[in-house]
């Protein structure tokens, strides 16, 4: 089906596609402060432990609850910005976002930390779950994977700027003033969104708003209207069964590893979550406006792109997350060369993802999908390569071709997955690829933290030390390194299947 004489249709009153640069612009600032500040605060977490007397365990989950609360709320903030349009929630979400980083820089404990961290990420979510669909709507398809290949730049520059100035500003002040920084660019954000983004950015037909000659007179009553209205179309029992099943399987991937895989905790929390979880698949499919429209998932090009997408950010947490244990326990570099080293992954995606959009926009998303994936894999492979003295330059031209691989798959892969959905069905289905990317980046941690401790027990059965040597760190993480070229192998396998489906159609 053709969305695109749908959208035009739409919104007969208003250009489309007019100040489309402009609405990017603001969408990137939401998307630069979010990932940003995920940086700044892995930075602050130390700071955090050593300033409150916690241990390092403790302070995690101030890393933690903020993970939990995004992925928990963005399918709703999806469905909401489907209904009342992503505008107000986009505007919304900076609001909160400042409040909460606010409420973060006074918090004088961990748990009171962790529960502001929380508050600011319903923020964080609202700005997730609706900006790729206002991108969506707001360029022609001519112009989409551009756009959202630009996106993919600013999150390498929100990545790869947090760490500098995170560091800058935990080591010349303390931890709580990152989040003052907060506070100025998420005020700065609300107005540029109020200011500028449409109203129409995401599905005119369906959003809730009330027509002044034949609705209530006053404010108030309109707005209680308005309240009323949107409580009906939302599915509330479907967003609790599927918010506290991620909540606690989540829990139970993440804590698995700290508190044991047969802990009764570990598999009370893993069973309940995936109980909740099938119940919500259940309920939405009998549900007459569901939370989650299960019908995207009919959709080939919509449902194999999620998988590869899961696929592939699981991969980029074991990269992101071991390289850095590879550079200081085998090679035993510096903090600040480590840092310097895993820059090569942010800027190569900041100068790759534009033109991996643009080209999407010439020839299609099939051949950037399918050859981005076949890179990675290629990267993962060598880098299981590395051994125990590897060369700097040859890490560094590894997590520089597994950055290359990246930014060809996803700017086109978001783009032909929120392509293929109707206008009024952007914001959840921007929600579905913001709920994968967390998912996958949650697995990708646990499963290769799994391996790891496999083959590291495995390795060192014939040397048992309380420390482990460089040669089992480096061989251990060769074994890493060995399965996410496995998951790349079936995320590259299933991109070419779309591409197939795509030619036969």
């Amino acid at each position: 089906m053709n969305y695109e004489s749908t959208r035009l249709s739409q919104s007969p009153k208003t250009e489309p596609y007019a100040n489309k640069w402009m609405v990017l612009m603001v969408v990137s600032v939401g998307i630069f402060i979010s990932c940003m500040d995920g940086s700044m605060v892995n930075i602050a977490t130390p700071s955090i432990a050593v300033t409150m007397g916690i241990l390092p365990q403790t302070a995690q989950w101030v890393v933690t609850a903020y993970l939990l609360c995004i992925t928990a709320t963005l399918l709703l903030f999806g469905r909401i910005g489907d209904l009342i349009g992503g505008k107000a929630v986009y505007s919304t979400g900076f609001l909160i976002f400042a409040i909460g980083s606010g409420l973060c820089s006074q918090a004088g404990n961990v748990w009171l930390l962790a529960l502001c961290r929380a508050f600011q990420a319903i923020g964080a979510s609202m700005l997730m779950s609706t900006g790729m669909g206002i991108v969506t709507a707001s360029f022609p398809p001519s112009q989409r994977g551009q756009a959202l290949g630009t996106t993919g730049t600013v999150v390498a520059l929100g990545t790869l700027t947090g760490p500098i100035l995170g560091g800058f500003i935990v080591g010349t002040w303390d931890w709580s003033k990152i989040f003052y920084l907060n506070v100025f660019l998420g005020v700065i954000g609300f107005y540029l969104a109020y200011r500028y983004l449409p109203n129409h950015s995401l599905g005119q037909t369906n959003q809730l708003i009330m027509d002044q000659e034949t609705g209530p007179t006053s404010r108030i009553q309109r707005l209680i209207s308005q309240v009323i209205q949107l409580r009906q179309q939302l599915d509330l029992v479907g967003f609790g069964l599927f918010a506290l099943g991620i909540i606690l399987f989540l829990l139970s991937l993440g804590q698995g590893p700290t508190w044991g895989w047969q802990n009764p905790l570990t598999l009370i929390f893993g069973i309940a979550g995936l109980n909740l979880l099938l119940l919500f698949i259940h309920r939405e499919k009998r549900v007459r406006l569901p939370l989650l429209d299960l019908n995207l998932f009919q959709n080939w090009t919509f449902a194999s792109g999620i998988s590869a997408s899961i696929l592939a950010y699981m991969v980029s947490f074991f990269v992101s997350f071991w390289i850095p244990f590879y550079l200081g326990q085998v090679l035993l570099l510096t903090p600040q060369q480590m840092g310097l080293i895993m820059t090569a992954i942010p800027l190569t995606m900041a100068v790759v993802s534009p033109t991996a959009g643009w080209l999407s926009d010439r020839i299609g998303y099939q051949a950037p999908t399918c050859l981005g994936l076949i890179i990675t894999t290629f990267a993962l492979i060598n880098l299981s390569l590395l051994g125990s003295s590897a060369l700097i330059a040859k890490v560094v031209v590894g997590v520089g071709i597994y950055g290359l691989g990246m930014s060809l798959f996803n700017a086109p892969n978001n783009s032909s997955v929120m392509g293929s959905v109707p206008l009024f069905k952007l914001g959840i289905a921007g929600g579905v690829v913001a709920t994968g990317r967390n998912l996958g980046m949650v697995l990708g941690v646990t499963l290769s933290s799994a391996v790891f401790a496999y083959f590291s027990l495995v390795y060192s059965l014939s040397t048992p030390t309380v420390e482990l040597s460089r040669e089992v760190y480096a061989a251990s993480i060769a074994r890493v390194f060995q399965v996410a070229a496995v998951i790349s192998t079936i995320a590259a396998g299933i991109s070419i299947l779309r591409a197939n489906s795509k030619k036969s159609n």
